[in-house]
């Protein structure tokens, strides 16, 4: 049952009695009647019915069409006429005023029911066409692409507020127009003009979609590139009553892609040039890119073979770290400095920092992780270098301090057999015996000087020397170092090379190394000794700035030292030679004087194919020296002097005592520097020389110098140690110290030089 809401406008009451009557048999609602059409305007608004039936011809000053059209103006609500009278005129002017029914008095209930549907009906409809209306019309004025829609001739019909703003022309203005007044396209590479698409859509009835090199020139000269889309408006039996023009400006996408592409150029660069190995991986442990410098790391000719190669399995070296690395992948913070080891092309081991970041799903699954590749080979390198330096120095140190305290224990031995010896005849029954003893301490105190050499403390004389000469005055005495069988060959720089060295050092390191030659290729092969020149920086220093240095390489055919013994062969006692072929201080020795006269030592060795040694010095600019002969000394015994002994080597000060004694001298002695300075201090106008030893407890000699120098600034001092002419004993020495002696004393030397100080 129908349940609108119906005014009746109708100024006769038993009429408009019979009309709600039967309307209300239909289940309609009357909720009030006009008698006039000022009532029917007033009633309408207050009541806002869903249908007015209006009577023509009304009491009031105006009739029904009149009430009809002020309502309209103010209310949306269905008119239908229900009338008696209706000449030509009226007919006309109900017709302007487009009711939504028609009534003629009388009716059939029937009749009037059904107009009143019709009339609801096509309200509903065309409210319901308002409002799609009004939809599209927000939707196209709402947006971002530019709508025109052409009727039959190109003409325009209509544009949104987008298409006002790119053709440079308001709706107002643009309203008829022909489209290819107020716009025209060019194709960008050529300037050609172009036929409008909606003109084409129109008369050709095709669709168009162009995305490519169309710029739109508007109304005012301006130029944009344009997605278009023509689309021709199809009526029944597909007649084409117009055409709808879509234009999208792609201005800010063009730029946007630029710039996306110049983000992505400057991407790749930094990807590609980056010093560090950058990388993105997938799940499976493969690399999907990786940079030039990853692709140097670790060996290979080109990317694409080495991301062929299995990350986890062929470049992790072991299994366990990948799985460490993609579990903290996964833990939420990514890897920063995951210290691993990959394995190189060629095998070798590369030790690297790895900070990486990982990609997952929803589920929170590996996708794909990204990350740079720190290659610290060369840092592990330095640092077991480093490591290797501190070690030898430890050992040099401990070699040194055993040297120093083997030199007084011989001091006594040596220095005793020696007064022994000289105080009997060589018929003498322990003469032999003695001579065993002295010949014994002296191969003591070589060895003790091999350990000196490898704890950089020996005694050396340092000189230009011409490498190339000392090499070629050697060359007997190293054929005949080597086994018949082996061949030698020298390859000497065809210029003076010129090194500030111990020359007898030097060639006790040129032997050690042969004789190290000779037992490594067991009588036969070949031992080839060359010299040349390289440039290369100091260390510590500027790498830029780069030294001359001479270098001394030997290299045999022998059976090469294993790699694991190869860090070893420099430290004093050991050997692999086996019973008593070597006491494992040959190599020692040779790091020990290298080192000390500023060079650097290289060891370049394979098993069954033999071993080179490269020694490197820094070249001097000079003239080398001439060689020198001896000086006799002799020993002349003493006057009545006082001479003052410091030394704590208990053994050290008897014999010295003893010595002296027995050459005419009186002697005081002292512990230790502090006793010395003491003793000193109470007797200094009797003492006539003080014999001092640079190492002890409490008081060392340098100290005691001071302090000794401080009581008589013009005393005569003599300084004693096992240790070579080092910075303490020239500093020493040029403050006012009168002469050096070494442990063990070699007793005409030693009485020679107290005897040459005293006299002078």
């Amino acid at each position: 049952m129908a349940n609108e809401r119906i005014l009746i406008v109708e100024d006769e009451i038993i009429i408009a009695e019979g009309i709600k009557n039967d309307l209300e048999m239909f289940g309609y609602e009357v909720p009030d009647v006009a008698m006039s059409g000022e009532q029917a305007i007033q009633k309408s608004l207050d009541l806002k019915p869903d249908l007015i039936l209006m009577d023509i011809v009304l009491q009031g000053s105006i009739d029904g069409v009149e009430a009809a059209e002020e309502i309209k103006e103010m209310v949306d609500v269905p008119v239908v006429y229900l009338t008696a009278y209706a000449n030509q005129k009226t007919a006309e002017r109900i017709k302007m005023s487009q009711p939504y029914g028609y009534v003629m008095k009388p009716y059939q209930p029937q009749e009037l029911y059904t107009a009143i549907e019709m009339a609801i009906h096509k309200h509903e409809m065309e409210q319901n066409l308002r409002e799609s209306q009004s939809l599209l019309s927000i939707t196209l004025n709402s947006i971002g692409d530019a709508v025109l829609t052409l009727g039959q001739e190109g003409e325009v019909m209509f544009i949104n507020p987008a298409a006002e703003a790119l053709i440079g022309c308001a709706y107002s203005d643009a309203l008829f127009q022909h489209v290819d007044k107020l716009i025209k396209f060019v194709d960008e590479r050529t300037e050609e003009e172009l036929v409008n698409p909606a003109l084409l859509a129109l008369h050709e009835g095709v669709q168009i979609d162009r995305d490519k090199h169309h710029i739109l020139i508007n109304n005012e000269g301006r130029r944009f590139p344009v997605k278009v889309i023509g689309r021709p408006i199809l009526g029944e039996g597909d007649v084409i009553n117009g055409s709808v023009l879509v234009l999208r400006d792609t201005t800010e996408e063009r730029s946007t892609r630029q710039l996306l592409s110049e983000f992505e150029r400057k991407y790749n660069h930094l990807f590609e040039e980056f010093r560090e190995a950058a990388f993105i991986g997938d799940a499976n442990g493969y690399f999907t890119d990786i940079n030039k410098a990853g692709v140097e790391l670790f060996g290979y000719d080109n990317r694409e073979e080495l991301l062929a190669n299995s990350f986890a399995e062929r470049l992790f070296a072991n299994r366990e770290d990948w799985e460490k690395y993609t579990k903290r992948l996964l833990n939420g913070n990514g890897v920063k400095d995951f210290e691993t080891i990959l394995r190189h092309r060629q095998g070798k081991k590369l030790y690297v920092v790895i900070t990486a970041r990982a990609v997952t799903d929803k589920a929170g699954n590996l996708v794909k992780h990204h990350g740079i590749i720190h290659d610290i080979t060369a840092r592990r390198q330095l640092q077991k270098q480093i490591f290797e330096n501190k070690k030898m120095e430890g050992l040099g140190r401990l070699a040194g301090g055993i040297a120093h305290d083997f030199n007084n224990i011989l001091t006594g031995i040596l220095g005793y057999a020696s007064m022994m010896k000289a105080g009997i005849e060589e018929r003498h029954e322990f003469f032999e015996y003695i001579e065993r003893i002295e010949k014994s301490s002296q191969r003591a105190a070589e060895l003790t000087d091999k350990l000196l050499g490898f704890a950089r403390g020996g005694d050396y004389n340092m000189q230009p020397i011409d490498i190339n000469r000392m090499i070629i005055e050697s060359r007997k005495m190293l054929r005949s170092a080597l086994h018949s069988g082996i061949n030698i060959d020298f390859q000497l720089y065809n210029h003076p090379l010129v090194i500030n060295a111990d020359p007898m050092q030097l060639q006790q390191v040129l032997m050690n190394l042969c004789a190290n030659a000779n037992d490594a290729m067991s009588n036969k092969g070949t031992f080839i000794v060359s010299t040349g020149m390289v440039y290369r920086p100091v260390k510590g220093e500027n790498p830029e700035d780069l030294r001359p240095y001479v270098t001394l390489t030997v290299e045999d055919t022998g059976v090469g030292v294993p790699v694991e013994l190869q860090e070893k062969i420099f430290e004093p006692f050991f050997t692999t030679k086996v019973g008593t072929k070597g006491h494992g201080l040959g190599l020692s020795m040779v790091y020990g004087v290298v080192k000390n006269q500023g060079g650097y030592i290289k060891l370049k060795s394979k098993p069954g194919r033999g071993t080179t040694f490269t020694l490197l010095f820094p070249y001097k600019d000079e003239k080398p020296e001439e060689e020198m002969g001896g000086i006799g000394i002799s020993a002349p015994r003493g006057g009545n002097e006082t001479i003052l002994v410091v030394d704590d080597e208990e053994s050290v000060r008897m014999f010295l005592q003893d010595l002296l004694e027995s050459f005419g001298y009186n002697v005081i002695m002292a512990e230790d520097g502090e006793k010395g300075v003491e003793l000193y201090s109470s007797c200094y106008q009797d003492v006539d020389l003080i014999v001092l030893d640079m190492v002890m407890p409490r008081m060392g000699g340098k100290q005691a110098f001071i302090k000794l120098k401080e009581i008589n600034p013009a005393l005569k001092v003599v300084v004693a140690t096992g240790f070579s002419q080092n910075s303490e004993v020239q500093e020493i020495l040029q403050c006012g110290a009168k002469g050096f002696v070494k442990k063990p004393y070699m007793i005409n030397e030693f009485l020679g030089s107290i005897r040459n100080l005293l006299d002078n």
